[in-house]
């Protein structure tokens, strides 16, 4: 199946948003300003400069993050239909994270020979099977989780374990390690214009770490810190950040850095708790659903 796109004005009936409650903050609430439709369901995505998608395929396809695992299969889709698309890549190692970083890379965390490693392509790739033009494998406190984009052009956020994020140099090289309390895995961070890292676990509410890495107190009596059942989390270019969770009929919400709700954005699209989110930087956030993807820009 070709890749479709469609392109959804915020004034179409179709294609609502809209926010619950709370001020309009800097660049005013969130608007869907597109969708996409992929050929499969996705599980990892991550969205270039170009406007390419990447996507790993989930493992029983459908369940989206529910599936356990990694994925061996990266897929390449244009914003434009073409015939030949989507564009497949099986680097005979597990991929367990995919990050454009929207100045022409392209990161693969990846499982190869008990080692976990990061792969970097150019986004120009073509789909053949070419050798990455570096492998990397940096010295991680613990099993690799995933990779975040940092806001710092040329950084990482490798997240590892069962508690650490890792800021990690397109070198290899650790900048810096925050050691998380608890026991919850990491699996989603995204860092605010003022150093603030946020991280949602595989339990537990979002935690927000300060940039001396103490852990932020009253962020967690906030109103971001009382969601629970967080299925994703990223931070946009203007400090907004988006927690998707499924509690009453609100699926994604935006909150500001102290971790008041901003909004709850709502579009007829949305009809659960995005698997994925993805804030690139180009200033859009990307929620996943299985197959289908949206745009919201501020």
């Amino acid at each position: 199946m070709v890749h479709r796109w469609v392109r959804v004005l915020a004034a179409a009936a179709a294609a609502t948003v809209w926010c619950g409650c709370g001020a309009s903050r800097e660049g005013g609430p969130p608007r869907l300003t597109g969708s996409y439709q992929l050929a499969d369901s996705a599980e990892k995505l991550a969205v270039g400069a170009s406007g390419r998608v990447y996507y790993t395929t989930s493992p029983r396809g459908g369940m989206g993050m529910m599936a356990s695992g990694s994925g061996n299969e990266l897929r390449v889709t244009e914003a434009n239909s073409r015939p030949g698309y989507p564009l497949k890549l099986a680097p005979g190692a597990d991929i367990k994270a995919v990050v454009a970083d929207g100045l022409g890379a392209l990161f693969l965390g990846v499982r190869e020979g008990g080692k976990d490693q990061v792969w970097i392509f150019d986004e120009t790739w073509g789909g053949d099977q070419v050798e990455p033009k570096a492998k990397l494998t940096p010295p991680l406190p613990g099993d690799l989780n995933n990779l975040v984009l940092h806001r710092q052009a040329g950084t990482l956020l490798a997240l590892c374990g069962d508690r650490f994020v890792v800021e990690l140099k397109a070198d290899g090289t650790v900048a810096r390690t925050v050691e998380l309390p608890g026991t919850s895995r990491p699996e989603d961070a995204g860092v605010d214009r003022q150093g603030n890292l946020y991280v949602r676990r595989s339990s537990g509410p979002v935690v927000k770490v300060k940039p001396d890495g103490s852990v932020d107190a009253e962020w967690a009596k906030s109103a971001a810190a009382a969601l629970d059942y967080v299925r994703s989390l990223a931070v946009d270019g203007q400090d907004g950040i988006y927690i998707a969770a499924s509690e009453g009929d609100v699926y994604l919400r935006l909150f500001d850095p102290s971790g008041t709700l901003v909004c709850n954005v709502v579009a007829e699209q949305l009809k659960y708790a995005p698997d994925h989110l993805v804030a690139a930087r180009n200033g859009a956030v990307y929620a996943l659903d299985g197959r289908s993807v949206l745009e919201f820009r501020r």
